[in-house]
């Protein structure tokens, strides 16, 4: 559960990764932001993870040497996941300020407009589609409101001696049901 955006492409051409990890490298100074530069011969891959402040995911711009296809960063640690699984890009600005979430949007279409025209974007938030800032925002109160909802529940919830994990599975599926009935019904 959490706002997230979701993001592929390739840069425009691989004799501008420096370049565009340098403006990049730029962007989070000025933004007060922190960054690791990476650059991996075992891996083929060069570039810069963003690291945004306030309970955000890092923002990973690895780009394979030899084709320029943005790579996740969980490359670093499995190599072995098959070519397709690295493709896919994501950070969760949920527990993040909404400003935070703005602003890599922002980001992803400048790099849209100059580096990577072919990048696709999928925004849990919908802001890169309408740069609605109160539609943004009510989502992100909706989640909050939801965690608190199922915290809450979750917090009066006790343990059963000797319950079976079918019936502690039913007993979770049962309070969730009617979590997301009242939710329903509140909220139309």
């Amino acid at each position: 559960m959490g706002i997230t955006i979701h993001y592929q492409g390739s840069i425009n051409d691989v004799s501008l990764i420096d370049t565009v990890t340098n403006e990049l490298q730029d962007i989070t100074e000025e933004l007060n932001w922190s960054d690791i530069l990476i650059d991996d011969d075992k891996l083929n891959i060069k570039g810069i993870l963003i690291l945004p402040p306030k309970d955000c995911e890092p923002l990973s711009f690895l780009f394979d040497k030899s084709t320029g296809v943005l790579k996740h960063c969980i490359i670093l640690s499995f190599d072995d996941m098959g070519e397709d699984h690295y493709r896919y890009n994501h950070v969760k600005t949920q527990f993040a300020p909404i400003q935070v979430h703005i602003t890599i949007i922002k980001l992803l279409k400048y790099l849209k407009s100059k580096y990577i025209n072919n990048i696709s974007v999928t925004d849990e938030g919908d802001y890169w589609e309408t740069e609605d800032a109160e539609l943004l925002q009510s989502k992100f109160d909706f989640l909050d409101e939801m965690i608190n909802v199922v915290a809450g529940a979750f917090s009066k919830f006790e343990k059963i001696p000797g319950e079976s994990a079918h019936s502690l599975a039913d007993r979770i599926e049962r309070i969730l049901t009617e979590i997301h009935e009242r939710n329903k019904n509140k909220h139309g």
